[in-house]
């Protein structure tokens, strides 16, 4: 949680927007929550404490509106509890009460767990938001199929489109469950990509949802329709299974404005690496590793910092060969490459899933380093698979997912 507030708070979500927004999903009736972490912050805990909010703890967000001739944003929350412990600002003692604004929003008439506070208050000190988006009006189709694991990459779904339609995607995943009297489900690392087939065949994500640690991950997206019909596909983002023998399994529930074909299919680990470049290239921290003064950047790392993990990608930009190195010290931490350490050889002008660490809930602890090194290659001939230590064929069917591919659009390969 400390994580996502910091991404959170780092992006470009504006205050009104969030506002707006909450209020239209109040407004469409669909059910709000909201939750008060600290995740190790003891001064906001203690401020939360000394205010009444109790941290952690889940409240119902019931209302949104705006008061005043200044237009003072406020949120109605009600703690099932059914006790209201607020003592900022609008609690239920607050002098900025009038008695008109009492009857306006019928304060008089609540239980005693409702208690309005300011929106800036709220926005402050609230990390999470739930929303159950309700739609009554659109079709709905459920699909399962198995996430990846150390046999090959699992599956994907496919989604056949006949008109324009907007879309609500869910991905379930489904818990193991550890024996014993200490018994707890054990979740893994879940994100998707929607992806859609070019006309040559190849794909681009229109889509994406970062990895996290939750039971579910969701996209809304429009589905266009650019021929007869148009092809998507569906793709979990599963790494933490990879050195599993026990599969998991997933649900997808789609939501549909227009009918939809749906279908699991075999899912290529090139693929899935092809989605990571892509998202890693546009999307993630890019980090220069080596430079000539004639050719500009000849190697960089892109890299994606989410919830459940890190992705590192490593790109040969120049005309020959390169090497790049990793190695981490880390506990809580599974590798895709099975090892806390690799050297490649990049052929020229590729891009390498280098990396995929996901974090194991198992742990006790979690702490992450690592440093890297790059340079050329003086050896022989590279052959076009590059080299690899450890060596990528002992992943087996998931050897493609960190082989070298070349630099080019968007995501290549098929499902």
């Amino acid at each position: 949680h400390a994580k996502a507030m910091e991404r959170f708070r780092a992006s470009t979500v504006d205050s009104d927007e969030l506002f707006a927004q909450l209020f239209s999903f109040r407004h469409s009736e669909y059910p709000v929550g909201a939750s008060t972490f600290a995740a190790g912050n003891e001064a906001l805990e203690l401020e939360m404490k000394r205010l009444g909010l109790q941290c952690p703890h889940a409240y119902s967000v019931m209302a949104l509106t705006a008061v005043g001739e200044d237009g003072t944003q406020l949120v109605k929350l009600r703690n099932p509890n059914g006790v209201a412990l607020w003592k900022g600002d609008w609690s239920k003692a607050s002098p900025l009460w009038t008695y008109e604004l009492k009857q306006q929003l019928k304060l008089e008439h609540e239980d005693e767990g409702v208690f309005w506070m300011a929106w800036c208050d709220f926005y402050r000190l609230f990390a999470e938001l739930c929303v159950c988006r309700l739609a009554p009006d659109m079709l709905e189709a459920r699909e399962a199929g198995w996430l990846g694991s150390v046999f090959n990459a699992g599956q994907a779904v496919t989604l056949e489109a006949y008109a324009r339609s907007e879309v609500e995607v869910v991905l379930h995943q489904e818990p193991h469950v550890s024996r014993g009297v200490e018994a707890v489900a054990t979740l893994v690392d879940l994100g998707m990509a929607v992806l859609k087939r070019q006309f040559d065949g190849s794909y681009s994500t229109v889509a994406y949802a970062e990895r996290c640690l939750q039971q579910n991950v969701h996209l809304t997206l429009t589905l266009e329709q650019d021929g007869h019909t148009a092809s998507y596909l569906v793709v979990p983002l599963c790494f933490g299974q990879m050195r599993s023998t026990e599969p998991r399994k997933f649900r997808l529930a789609v939501h549909s404005t227009q009918p939809l074909a749906m279908e699991t299919a075999p899912l290529d680990a090139a693929l899935v690496a092809a989605t990571l470049i892509q998202r890693a290239a546009e999307h993630g921290e890019r980090t220069p590793l080596l430079k000539s003064p004639a050719l500009g950047e000849a190697l960089v790392l892109h890299t994606i910092d989410d919830e459940a993990g890190r992705v590192i990608v490593a790109e040969n930009a120049s005309f020959h060969p390169l090497r790049v190195g990793w190695e981490a010290d880390a506990e809580g931490f599974v590798s895709s490459r099975r090892l806390l350490m690799c050297q490649d050889v990049l052929p020229p002008r590729t891009r390498q899933v280098l990396v995929v660490l996901s974090r194991d809930l198992r742990g006790k602890a979690f702490r992450l380093s690592y440093g890297f090194d790059g340079g050329g290659h003086e050896g022989g001939g590279v052959p076009a698979a590059g080299l690899h230590i450890p060596d990528i064929d002992d992943l087996g069917q998931l050897k493609a997912l960190h082989a070298p591919q070349p630099i080019a659009g968007g995501a290549a390969g098929g499902a």
